[in-house]
Protein backbone atom coordinates (compact mmCIF):
# COMPACT_ATOMS: atom_id res chain seq x y z
CA UNK A 1 0.00 0.00 0.00
CA UNK A 2 2.94 2.52 1.20
CA UNK A 3 4.55 1.97 -2.31
CA UNK A 4 1.65 2.05 -4.48
CA UNK A 5 1.47 5.41 -2.33
CA UNK A 6 4.93 6.59 -3.34
CA UNK A 7 4.77 5.28 -6.74
CA UNK A 8 1.57 7.17 -7.14
CA UNK A 9 2.91 10.46 -6.76
CA UNK A 10 0.03 11.85 -5.08
CA UNK A 11 1.05 13.91 -2.27
CA UNK A 12 -2.85 14.25 -0.69
CA UNK A 13 -3.03 10.13 -1.62
CA UNK A 14 0.34 9.69 0.22
CA UNK A 15 -0.99 11.44 3.73
CA UNK A 16 -3.92 9.75 4.30
CA UNK A 17 -2.09 6.25 3.60
CA UNK A 18 0.58 7.34 5.97
CA UNK A 19 -2.32 8.54 8.76
CA UNK A 20 -4.35 5.37 8.31
CA UNK A 21 -1.68 3.12 9.27
CA UNK A 22 0.33 4.86 12.15
CA UNK A 23 -3.65 4.97 13.43
CA UNK A 24 -4.13 1.27 12.38
CA UNK A 25 -0.78 0.33 14.15
CA UNK A 26 -1.81 2.76 17.14
CA UNK A 27 -4.99 0.63 17.79
CA UNK A 28 -3.03 -2.75 17.49
CA UNK A 29 -0.84 -1.61 20.33
CA UNK A 30 -3.52 -0.15 22.25
CA UNK A 31 -5.15 -3.64 22.14
CA UNK A 32 -1.78 -5.97 22.24
CA UNK A 33 -0.96 -3.92 25.83
CA UNK A 34 -4.37 -3.88 26.90
CA UNK A 35 -4.52 -7.54 26.16
CA UNK A 36 -1.44 -8.39 28.79
CA UNK A 37 1.00 -8.19 26.14
CA UNK A 38 -0.50 -10.88 24.00
CA UNK A 39 0.24 -10.61 19.56
CA UNK A 40 -3.52 -11.14 17.84
CA UNK A 41 -6.54 -11.79 19.37
CA UNK A 42 -9.61 -10.88 17.30
CA UNK A 43 -12.83 -9.12 17.81
CA UNK A 44 -16.19 -9.97 17.18
CA UNK A 45 -17.66 -7.55 15.13
CA UNK A 46 -21.86 -7.84 15.69
CA UNK A 47 -23.50 -5.47 13.24
CA UNK A 48 -27.52 -4.38 13.42
CA UNK A 49 -28.72 -2.34 10.37
CA UNK A 50 -30.87 0.02 11.96
CA UNK A 51 -33.03 3.37 11.40
CA UNK A 52 -33.87 5.40 13.93
CA UNK A 53 -34.39 3.08 16.50
CA UNK A 54 -36.14 0.43 14.04
CA UNK A 55 -34.21 -2.61 13.21
CA UNK A 56 -34.02 -2.85 9.11
CA UNK A 57 -33.16 -6.76 8.34
CA UNK A 58 -31.79 -8.07 5.21
CA UNK A 59 -28.59 -5.42 3.91
CA UNK A 60 -25.57 -6.38 3.69
CA UNK A 61 -22.22 -5.25 5.66
CA UNK A 62 -19.11 -4.45 3.88
CA UNK A 63 -16.17 -3.24 5.05
CA UNK A 64 -12.39 -2.59 4.66
CA UNK A 65 -9.33 -1.87 6.78
CA UNK A 66 -8.98 2.28 6.67
CA UNK A 67 -5.48 1.80 5.28
CA UNK A 68 -6.85 -0.07 2.36
CA UNK A 69 -9.22 2.67 1.81
CA UNK A 70 -6.87 5.56 2.28
CA UNK A 71 -4.61 3.60 -0.32
CA UNK A 72 -7.38 3.26 -2.47
CA UNK A 73 -6.53 -0.05 -4.15
CA UNK A 74 -8.84 -2.61 -2.60
CA UNK A 75 -12.21 -3.81 -3.09
CA UNK A 76 -14.71 -4.75 0.15
CA UNK A 77 -15.30 -7.57 2.19
CA UNK A 78 -18.88 -8.41 2.79
CA UNK A 79 -20.07 -9.89 6.68
CA UNK A 80 -21.08 -13.50 5.88
CA UNK A 81 -24.76 -13.66 6.22
CA UNK A 82 -27.23 -10.63 5.21
CA UNK A 83 -28.30 -8.53 8.72
CA UNK A 84 -29.54 -7.94 11.08
CA UNK A 85 -28.06 -9.03 13.32
CA UNK A 86 -25.02 -10.29 11.45
CA UNK A 87 -21.11 -10.73 12.77
CA UNK A 88 -17.88 -10.86 11.65
CA UNK A 89 -14.41 -12.15 13.41
CA UNK A 90 -11.59 -9.32 12.52
CA UNK A 91 -8.47 -8.55 13.39
CA UNK A 92 -8.15 -4.92 15.91
CA UNK A 93 -7.17 -2.19 13.71
CA UNK A 94 -9.47 0.77 11.76
CA UNK A 95 -12.04 0.02 9.80
CA UNK A 96 -14.80 1.54 7.06
CA UNK A 97 -18.33 -0.19 7.47
CA UNK A 98 -21.40 0.47 5.27
CA UNK A 99 -24.64 -1.14 4.17
CA UNK A 100 -26.14 -1.79 0.80
CA UNK A 101 -29.15 -2.89 -0.07
CA UNK A 102 -28.85 -6.41 -2.33
CA UNK A 103 -32.26 -5.47 -4.12
CA UNK A 104 -32.07 -2.15 -5.19
CA UNK A 105 -27.98 -1.54 -4.38
CA UNK A 106 -29.12 1.69 -2.26
CA UNK A 107 -25.52 2.34 0.38
CA UNK A 108 -25.43 3.10 3.33
CA UNK A 109 -22.97 6.02 4.37
CA UNK A 110 -19.62 4.87 5.48
CA UNK A 111 -18.58 4.81 8.48
CA UNK A 112 -15.57 4.67 10.38
CA UNK A 113 -15.30 1.86 13.44
CA UNK A 114 -12.62 1.50 15.79
CA UNK A 115 -11.73 -2.42 16.75
CA UNK A 116 -9.71 -3.16 19.29
CA UNK A 117 -9.30 -1.99 23.50
CA UNK A 118 -9.17 -5.67 24.44
CA UNK A 119 -12.92 -6.42 23.62
CA UNK A 120 -13.64 -9.75 22.74
CA UNK A 121 -17.00 -8.84 20.91
CA UNK A 122 -18.07 -5.36 19.45
CA UNK A 123 -21.64 -4.31 19.25
CA UNK A 124 -22.59 -1.81 16.05
CA UNK A 125 -25.12 -0.09 14.49
CA UNK A 126 -25.07 0.99 10.91
CA UNK A 127 -27.72 3.58 9.74
CA UNK A 128 -29.66 2.46 6.96
CA UNK A 129 -30.56 5.61 4.36
CA UNK A 130 -33.68 7.28 5.01
CA UNK A 131 -34.53 7.24 1.32
CA UNK A 132 -33.97 3.79 1.34
CA UNK A 133 -37.04 1.60 0.39
CA UNK A 134 -38.75 0.37 3.53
Amino acid sequence: MLRAALDGGNAKRLTDTLRAIAEDLEIKLEHCTRSGGKLGGSVVVRVRSVRGSDEIKNWQVFYMPRVLEAAGNAAPERFPRLSSPTDETLVPGRYVMWLRNPNTNAVGERTIVKVGECRKELLLELPVPADANR
